[in-house]
């Protein structure tokens, strides 16, 4: 894992944080469903703020697969993302907001 590209990443596993809401005054739920995931998987949310939401998805050595942006309101929150690509495993979707990391959530893949 390249700790200078992925900083937050890193100090997540020395920290042994699984998942959790880092910045609670942007972001109060992220959650994925289902979970275990099988083809497509639902990323959901909810926002105090409207801005550019990141999700990016690691496994757990810190390999980044993919990572997505949109535009998201204030509110509660929904995407969508096909898992097809990614072999059975643990992973963890890290979801940042203007930039900032705020939240990170685990999803097993399962064939």
């Amino acid at each position: 894992m390249n700790n200078e590209q992925f900083p937050e990443l890193t100090q997540l596993f020395e920290t042994d944080i699984i998942s959790g809401i880092i910045d609670e005054s942007i972001v109060s739920v992220l959650y994925i469903a289902p979970n275990p995931v099988t083809a497509v998987m639902s990323i959901h949310y909810n926002l105090f703020e409207s801005g550019e939401v990141t999700f990016s998805i690691f496994d757990n050595s810190g390999k980044l697969y993919t990572s997505i942006a949109k535009f998201s309101d204030s509110g509660e929150q929904s995407i969508l993302l096909n898992i097809n690509d990614l072999p059975s495993g643990v992973y963890f979707c890290r979801m940042s907001i203007n930039n900032k990391y705020v939240a990170v959530t685990n999803f097993i893949v399962s064939r």
